[in-house]
């Protein structure tokens, strides 16, 4: 354990100031202003906390510098040393400085600033996972050429102020959304004039205002799940899918179709069937062949699609390399259960669709 003095108000205790590499591991922890990394910072465990009573950062990244965090705590604490109360002063867990490089893969970041974010990217930041938990804005991204790319994790926002209190913030920059679980106060995403955000995947909860402003910014929805309609920030080229009455997502789309091209979108069209919407008088067409064999590790590229009212128009291409098993699905041989590509069709029409290596 490593405690520098938190009384401090005029002066900056910084922990460790990193120039070459430094591994943290175990179950530690470092209570001072922080971190100050200029070279390569890896951490495994142990407990980040930036208690200084004047703010700072439990880790920030200077240009040139690497961090990578696989496990672990990164937190701020107010100013009382609780870091369970919101407080009023500007200590953010990770900052990433312009020309520094983040990798979080897993991990908590706790941020317990009304004013800041749990991480602040300027730089280029990719976030595989973690834990994200913010009483301002959990997520922010806030230079002109700031790269930051959300593949998976989750993003609470647990503040009181729905106005300034988002899931993810971009001022400037380019963030693209793949994946991850945001559950914002306000917005779950909010965007400024010249700021870019591309949305591929996620799920994206309810909150107070919506899961997009519409005023300002740029916001390309491409997938996702949402419990508000996103057609306001649909990319051209897509459709809204309301699956129910709280749930929508949406597909490519042209030619009045629903169009799969690659097997990211047949499983995408697998998971709005499974979560109960059949396309009823809808036409969901191939655009190129779909080799499964190129995903096996998804479930969806194999399961018999439950159900399906609508037109499945091949347009002369084909699924290939199906593959199934009465074992892979729970089943033991000699028991009823479906084999193929449709489990059950009712009023639908199947057309110029070849099936290739069941």
């Amino acid at each position: 354990n490593i405690t520098t003095p938190e009384e401090s108000t005029d002066r900056h205790y910084y922990a460790f100031d990193i120039k070459g590499a430094l591994t943290i591991e175990g179950e530690g922890e470092v209570k001072a202003r922080g971190i100050f990394n200029y070279g390569k910072f890896t951490l495994n465990g142990a407990t980040i906390d930036a208690c200084d009573h004047n703010g700072g950062y439990a880790v920030v990244c200077y240009d040139g510098a690497e961090f990578t965090m696989n496990s672990g705590i990164v937190k701020t604490s107010n100013e009382n040393g609780d870091d369970t109360t919101p407080g009023n002063y500007d200590a953010t867990p990770i900052q990433v400085e312009a020309g520094a490089k983040a990798t979080i893969n897993g991990g908590t970041i706790t941020n317990v600033s009304n004013f800041t974010y749990a991480l602040n990217n300027c730089g280029d930041t990719t976030i595989n996972g973690g834990e994200f938990t913010s009483a301002h804005t959990v997520v922010g991204n806030e230079a002109a050429g700031a790269t930051l790319t959300i593949n998976g994790g989750k993003f609470t926002c647990n503040g009181a102020d729905q106005s300034s209190s988002h899931a993810v913030y971009s001022e400037s920059g380019t963030i693209t959304i793949n994946g991850g679980e945001f559950d914002g106060n306000g917005y779950n995403v909010w965007t400024e004039a010249d700021a870019t955000v591309n949305i591929y995947g996620g799920d994206f909860k309810q909150t107070k205002s919506g899961s997009f402003n519409t005023d300002k910014g740029t916001i390309n929805v491409m997938g996702g799940f949402y419990y508000d309609d996103p057609t306001a920030r649909v990319a051209t080229g897509y459709h809204t899918i309301k699956i129910n009455d709280t749930l929508y997502t949406v597909m490519k789309y042209r030619d009045d179709a629903y169009i799969i091209e690659d097997t990211f979108d047949y499983n995408k069209f697998c998971e709005i069937v499974e979560l109960g919407h059949y396309f009823a008088g809808q036409v969901v067409r191939l655009a190129n062949d779909i080799d499964l064999s190129l995903d096996r590790e998804a479930e969806a590229s194999n399961d018999p699609i439950a159900m399906f009212n609508g037109t499945f128009d091949g347009d002369g291409h084909a699924i290939k390399n199906l593959y199934q098993s009465g074992w892979y699905f729970g089943y033991e041989w000699g028991s009823y259960g479906s084999i193929g590509m449709f489990s059950e069709l009712e009023n639908a029409t199947i057309k110029n669709l070849v099936i290739d290596g069941l």
